[in-house]
């Protein structure tokens, strides 16, 4: 009897120290291999998708009352822009705040989401799970493709970075909606010049406003 409870509490251990060193392996932030097709690596659908690192994922234009659901209430909700036009309120901007790492700016009529930050490492970019302090120049290049809209080498309180940014309008990317409101996508950069690492994530529906 001892015998058997012995080897039985061998046996649970042995699967407590197998299942705490898979759990210990684990990397949130082990980058995978570029998963495009080679010269088509923008724009897909989940180039304008964030993941936290629970697997919660939202999207670009997606409405404000679905990221909450999806989320969960956030932090904070701050006035960013009250319109000074009378009874202009549905243009005030407002800005759901995470504390863990995501900003989300809105109208308050439109209450479709404009613009996304990603302030932390907590949330990714797209499948590829591109997230700022981690991914260089490079590495980001060859996920989304050379095709860039926009590129420019400058300073900002004394420090060189690089920012670059990939933008689209096709209709099965952005939506109907988007489509019909004339909106345009994009995905924004912001690198580091020294270091070469991303310091800035932003998506950004541009109404040309």
């Amino acid at each position: 009897m001892k015998k058997k409870f012995l080897i039985s509490t061998l046996l649970v251990l042995c699967c407590f120290y197998v299942f705490s060193q898979s759990c210990d392996s684990i990397n949130i932030y082990e980058k995978k291999t570029p998963t495009k097709k080679k010269g088509v690596q923008f724009p897909y659908k989940d180039q304008f998708e964030v993941t936290n690192i629970e697997g919660k994922s939202i999207r670009l234009f997606q409405n404000v009352d679905e990221i909450i659901e999806i989320l969960g209430e956030p932090d904070t909700i701050d006035l960013v822009f009250k319109n000074p036009g009378k009874n202009k309120e549905d243009y005030d901007i407002l800005e759901l705040v995470y504390n863990d790492g995501l900003r989300c700016l809105y109208y308050r009529g439109l209450k479709n989401v404009f613009r996304i930050i990603l302030t932390t490492d907590k949330y990714f970019l797209s499948d590829d799970k591109i997230c700022i302090n981690h991914f260089t120049q490079q590495e980001i290049l060859e996920r989304f493709g050379s095709g860039v809209s926009y590129y420019k080498v400058y300073e900002d309180n004394s420090r060189k970075k690089i920012k670059f940014f990939y933008d689209t309008r096709l209709p099965d990317i952005i939506g109907e909606k988007a489509f019909n409101l004339e909106y345009l996508f994009s995905a924004r950069f912001v690198i580091d010049y020294e270091t070469d690492i991303c310091e800035s994530i932003v998506l950004f529906a541009d109404s040309g406003v």
